[in-house]
């Protein structure tokens, strides 16, 4: 099938689509795919929002056919699949949960204390490295007080909060709550130093830039790739305000 109604496709034309199940896409099939040169894919530029089958398998994204030449700009890239130099890593769009974040605080950079080292309050369903990752690090969950060497009300307490749930987004089963019962989620940004920034169904993270809007650090895990990440481009800086860690850390 060629692409939704409203895509464009031409030289230098930005292309966005979804793929239902089942369904296989051709580049080769594009007009103009060797408009230049002859070269496939060679003055293209390819906009993929999201993983068209599972993002966490490396090559994934030949059911799309080969990108040959054509950038692909995408936020579900990962380094499994990224061209470094070539490709483009966007940014995730803004949620509702930074409106609700700022609601809250709308200064989050002035807090002079906040209790927790670092939280995560999320969910999983289903199984790949990603969602692996959080059931990993909940190991780790502890709440105010209980760090060794820490007493009541001192920092330090690690608050990840992970429901896991079944495919139909029913709830399967619950871990305690580690945080204060009465706690939303931009109460867990808002009270830590650090935010736990994993993927979840792809190799992307809302939490990113929600951490940073509360004015935390954000904690990714060392296969995830940061917004233009690796493009030729100055000044972003991002192991200046962001930590990685490897899976031999989260264990």
């Amino acid at each position: 099938p060629g692409p939704r109604p409203g895509a464009r496709a031409g030289p230098g034309a930005g292309l966005g689509f979804g793929l239902p199940e089942g369904w296989a896409f051709d580049f080769g099939a594009l007009p103009h795919w060797r408009a230049v040169g002859g070269v496939p894919g060679r003055n293209h530029i390819l906009v993929m929002p999201g993983c068209a089958v599972h993002c966490d398998l490396t090559g994934e994204d030949r059911r799309l056919g080969p990108t040959a030449e054509a950038i692909v700009a995408s936020a579900s890239l990962w380094r499994g699949s990224v061209r470094p130099g070539h490709d483009v890593v966007l940014p995730q769009p803004f949620s509702p949960a930074i409106g609700r974040l700022l609601a809250e605080d709308p200064r989050p950079f002035d807090r002079p204390r906040r209790p927790a080292l670092v939280s995560f309050k999320g969910t999983t369903f289903g199984r790949n490295r990603w969602f692996d990752s959080r059931v990993v690090a909940s190991e780790y969950s502890q709440p105010p007080g209980d760090r060794a060497g820490a007493g009541p009300g001192e920092e330090g307490a690690a608050l990840l909060d992970v429901w896991p749930k079944d495919h139909l987004g029913g709830q399967a089963c619950r871990r305690p709550r580690p945080g204060p019962a009465n706690w939303t989620y931009a109460s867990y940004l808002l009270a830590s130093e650090f935010g736990f920034a994993p993927g979840g169904g792809g190799p992307y993270s809302f939490r990113f830039l929600e951490v940073l809007a509360a004015g935390g650090v954000p904690v990714v895990t060392d296969d995830l790739l940061m917004p233009f990440e690796g493009a030729r481009a100055a000044g972003l800086g991002w192991e200046a305000c962001a930590v990685r860690v490897a899976w031999d850390e989260l264990r």
